[in-house]
């Protein structure tokens, strides 16, 4: 069996059920699964993540956590560019326009 820590940061946390939001969730595995599938398990998609950290370091969704593997998942990032350090997309999904 493996043991993962996953844990979904703000807006994410509204494809949760409530008992689950803004919390660390502790999922027992047996076999490997890749970090995209593991999101899938919760029902969040794919285009709402802009960085995923595994024990701290930036991760794309083909990536194969170990054991005991600690998984932060972010959505969108409107108020810093972190193109530099995710591992997900080239360029920011939203374009931000004030009105």
């Amino acid at each position: 069996m493996k043991e993962l820590i996953i844990r979904f940061y703000e807006e994410l946390n509204d494809f949760l059920p409530a008992e689950m939001r803004k919390q660390d969730i502790t999922v027992m595995l047996k076999g490997e699964i890749r970090i995209g599938e593991l999101i899938s398990l919760f029902d969040v998609p794919y285009e709402a993540c802009d960085l995923v950290l595994c024990d701290g370091k930036s991760v794309d969704f083909d990536y194969v956590p170990g054991n005991n593997s600690r998984i932060s998942v972010y959505p969108v990032f409107e108020s810093f560019d972190i193109s530099s350090i995710s591992r997900l997309n080239n360029r920011p999904i939203r374009k931000i326009r004030f009105l």
